[in-house]
C-alpha cells in the first residue's frame, strides 16, 4: 500500500544506520528541530511583512529580487551566468544565503545527518523525498509542456530541469503547485562536497509543504498527524515499507547526537570537509567538545 508520509523514530543510532540501505535514491535534508517545518528562504523572507502582501506579491518580489541581484552580481563573481540561465542565477542567489524558491538536499543520507545534528540542541530530523516516485509524479502533471526529446545527462536529470528554467523564466504562477528536482550540470565546490540538489516548489504562492503534497496529491496536513508516526522494528516488511512511501521523516533524538558526530568524523563527514576553505575548518572545531563528551563516557564505562 502506497503511503504518503511517515515520521520514524528510532531508540538507537544503529537502527538508524540499518534503513541506509532502504533509501536509494531518495533525497535528505538535516534540520536540527524534528518539529521544524518544510520552508524555503523565500518563504521566511516575507513572513515578517505577511499582513501587508497578497499572495500575487510574492511572484512580483521574487522576481525583483532575481533582477536586483543579476544586475550587480557581477562586480561580486568573475564568471557570472548568462543572464536568461535563471536556476544558475538563482542557486548562486542561494548559495550565498539569499531569499529563493530553492531548498537544499543532498544525495547522501550521511551528510542530511551531520546537518542534522551538528548544532542541535533538541531532537532533530533528516526528511527524505522519494526521488524516482516524485520524477514520475511531476512528468505525469506536466506531460506536453517539456519536449520529451530534450536532451538527457547522466548526471541530471535534464527534463526537470528545462521545466525549472521555463517556469522561472515565466515569471508567473505555474498551473498546479508541485515540487521539481533540480540537480546542476555545473556545480560549486560546497554543492559537490556535499553532493547538493536542490527541490524547488513551482508555486511561491503556496508554501513549500503544499507543493511537496501537491506533487502526490495529498493533503499536506499529512506531516502534522500522530497516526503517520512510526515506531522502527527490525521487520523484514520496513523496506518495502520504506519504498512505498512518498515523503519520509527520519527523527534524531537528542540522546544519540554525540555518538552520531563521532561516527560521522569517522567517516570524514564534517565541517572541513563539507565546506572546503578555512571557515569550514573553523567551523569543524564544533565537533571537539562532542568527541570530549563521548570519550569521557567511554572512560567512565571502561576504567
Amino acid at each position: 500500500m502506497i503511503r504518503n508520509f511517515l515520521a520514524i523514530t528510532f531508540d538507537t543510532w544503529s537502527d538508524v544506520k540499518n534503513i541506509a540501505s532502504y533509501l536509494k535514491n531518495f533525497a535528505f535534508r538535516g534540520q536540527r528541530e524534528s518539529d521544524w517545518e518544510l520552508t524555503t528562504t523565500l518563504e521566511r523572507s516575507w513572513e515578517e511583512n505577511k499582513r501587508h502582501l497578497t499572495l500575487k506579491d510574492r511572484s512580483i518580489i521574487e522576481s525583483r529580487i532575481l533582477d536586483a541581484f543579476i544586475r550587480r552580481a557581477h562586480h561580486f563573481v568573475p564568471n557570472p551566468p548568462d543572464s536568461t540561465a535563471s536556476i544558475e542565477w538563482i542557486s548562486l542567489l542561494q548559495h550565498y544565503g539569499g531569499p529563493t524558491r530553492f531548498l537544499d538536499f543532498s544525495w547522501s543520507f550521511y551528510i542530511a545527518i551531520f546537518f542534522a545534528v551538528e548544532k542541535a540542541t533538541r531532537d532533530a530530523a533528516v526528511w527524505a523525498i522519494n526521488i524516482p516516485r516524485q520524477r514520475g509524479a511531476l512528468l505525469e502533471k506536466i506531460d506536453g509542456f517539456v519536449d520529451i526529446d530534450s536532451p538527457y545527462n547522466a548526471f541530471a536529470d535534464t527534463r526537470q530541469n528545462v521545466f525549472a528554467q521555463q517556469v522561472i523564466n515565466s515569471y508567473r504562477e505555474s498551473d498546479g503547485n508541485f515540487v521539481i528536482a533540480i540537480d546542476p550540470v555545473i556545480m560549486n565546490d560546497r554543492q559537490a562536497a556535499q553532493q547538493g540538489l536542490f527541490l524547488m516548489q513551482s508555486s511561491v504562492q503556496k508554501s513549500f509543504e503544499e507543493n511537496l503534497a501537491g506533487t502526490f496529491d495529498f493533503d499536506p496536513i499529512q506531516f502534522r498527524l500522530e497516526e503517520n508516526i512510526y515506531k522502527y522494528d527490525s521487520s523484514s516488511h520496513t523496506e518495502k515499507l520504506l519504498l512505498d512511501t512518498w515523503v519520509v521523516k527520519i527523527v534524531l533524538p537528542k540522546s544519540m547526537h554525540c555518538e552520531i558526530l563521532n561516527d560521522l568524523w569517522k567517516m570524514n563527514i564534517n565541517a572541513a570537509s563539507l565546506f572546503p576553505g578555512l571557515d569550514g575548518y573553523a567551523r569543524s572545531m564544533y565537533y571537539y567538545p562532542f568527541s570530549y563528551v563521548v570519550e569521557k563516557r567511554r572512560r567512565t564505562k571502561f576504567p
